[in-house]
């Protein structure tokens, strides 16, 4: 089986934020811990544009924002890797709302990334074993074989997703998404989507 990162594209240069207003740390949710929070999930955005309700992944800082769509073809594969907690979203230029996401808490992250094929970096030189930056990236089969979605132990913020989702995606037209091929990260390749 075929393992890719995915990723995120919109057409606007934006993040949609995790608020400070959100009664969980958005830590929390970056390293898979589960929320038993019954409150909905807070993000802001600048402004919303026209075409926000056609993508089924938006761009986030904090967990992904994803569908009602791509939530259902997740859930049908995996119920036990991620939990999806309703999300507000807030326009602060206009105060408008869009009750429309999920906000995507991915529980599981397993140690995948196959060191000795991958060419890692410490992000800083002065701190050798903290964060890291992948230029070439392979994962190792062998440990995602079990899972759909994941969060990569070595660096979270890497969602690795097996194949069999990816064609689920290609084949219902989630927009918003992209996969990266294993090998080089800085001029990465993408799987065509047509």
């Amino acid at each position: 089986m075929k393992y890719y990162k995915l990723t995120d594209y919109y057409p606007r240069d934006v993040f949609f934020s995790f608020s400070d207003k959100n009664s969980i740390q958005k830590s929390n949710l970056e390293i898979g811990l589960n929320s038993s929070s019954k409150d909905k999930l807070i993000y802001t955005v600048d402004k919303f544009d026209s075409y926000v309700g056609e993508y089924d992944i938006l761009p986030t800082i904090g967990a992904p924002l994803v569908s009602l769509k791509l939530k259902q073809i997740i859930e049908k594969f995996n119920i036990e890797d991620c939990q999806f907690i309703p999300a507000i979203i807030e326009d602060t230029s206009s105060g408008k709302i869009n009750e429309y996401f999920f906000a995507m808490n991915i529980l599981n992250s397993v140690e995948c990334l196959d060191k000795e094929k991958s060419e890692i970096k410490p992000l800083m030189k002065s701190f050798p074993n903290g964060p890291i930056k992948i230029n070439n990236l392979f994962f190792k089969s062998d440990k995602l074989k079990d899972h759909c979605i994941v969060r990569m132990l070595e660096s979270k913020s890497i969602i690795v997703v097996n194949f069999t989702l990816l064609e689920k995606c290609k084949e219902f037209r989630v927009k918003g998404t992209q996969f990266v091929k294993e090998g080089n990260q800085l001029s990465p390749s993408f799987v065509d989507y047509n």
